[in-house]
């Protein structure tokens, strides 16, 4: 009878391992399973992710390069904006400087064609007179003098005669300036040379205007400079040096003639 309970009681515990081992196996196939689905769901996750992040850079660089590009339309823009400026007040600048050289040359004009008839006399003393009429009266009678058997002068060459303004600190006596009523009187009067007055050389020259002036100062020195050299027969005419050829001295002078000194 014990034999016969142990041998049952042997074979339900054989049973119950089987059964323990069956359902082992089947658990153990079903977390394979599991495992292998996590595993497969971690790839699809991971590769989401990846893809995601692939797209999302895409986006970003694709995104950086429009900025990018729109940024240098934009400087290009502001580059050409700032160029076409610089065009304008460069055109501005020409225009103003073209009108300010137009209106001085204009200027000049005016002043040249308003001196083209007169000379200037210097070194003459001025009237102790006190009374403008007689010093002016003063200064004609020195005129008639200082002329007085050099070149035959009429009332109605001159149009006017006049001392120019006192100039600050001024000692020496002021040029008189002779406005003629043509150029002949003048350039005749120019011609003059060895002028005195009461034993003081008088000099003449045309009435300059300050550019004249100017450049008759710079042509001047460097007349000098030039004769210094050793170049000969070289005078000044209007506003450059010229050369007198003795092969066309007549020629010379009938261009000094009609040269405005």
């Amino acid at each position: 009878m014990n034999d016969l309970i142990k041998t049952v009681v042997k074979h339900e515990i054989e049973e119950v391992k089987r059964q323990l081992l069956v359902e082992m196996g089947e658990l153990r196939s079903l977390m394979t399973a599991q495992l292998s689905k996590l595993e497969q769901c971690d790839k699809n996750v991971t590769d989401r992710v990846t893809n995601v992040g692939t797209d999302v850079q895409q986006k970003i660089q694709s995104y950086a390069e429009k900025v990018t590009k729109k940024m240098n339309e934009t400087s290009s823009g502001f580059q050409a904006i700032e160029n076409m400026n610089k065009n304008v007040e460069g055109l501005k600048t020409n225009f103003e400087n073209k009108i300010a050289t137009e209106s001085e040359d204009k200027i000049e004009e005016k002043r040249r064609k308003k001196k083209e008839k007169n000379v200037c006399i210097y070194c003459v003393p001025e009237s102790d007179c006190t009374e403008e009429k007689d010093a002016y009266q003063d200064d004609v009678n020195k005129i008639k003098e200082i002329f007085n058997g050099k070149v035959e002068m009429q009332k109605k060459d001159i149009v006017e005669i006049y001392r120019t303004k006192k100039k600050e600190n001024q000692t020496n006596a002021r040029p008189i300036i002779i406005r003629f009523d043509d150029t002949n009187k003048k350039m005749e009067i120019l011609k003059l040379r060895n002028l005195t007055y009461n034993e003081t050389n008088i000099f003449i020259s045309p009435d300059r205007t300050q550019k004249q002036q100017d450049v008759h100062r710079t042509l001047v020195i460097e007349l000098k400079a030039r004769k210094a050299q050793g170049e000969e027969d070289i005078f000044i005419a209007g506003e450059r040096i010229i050369k007198f050829q003795q092969s066309s001295r007549t020629s010379s002078k009938n261009y000094l003639n009609s040269c405005q000194f």
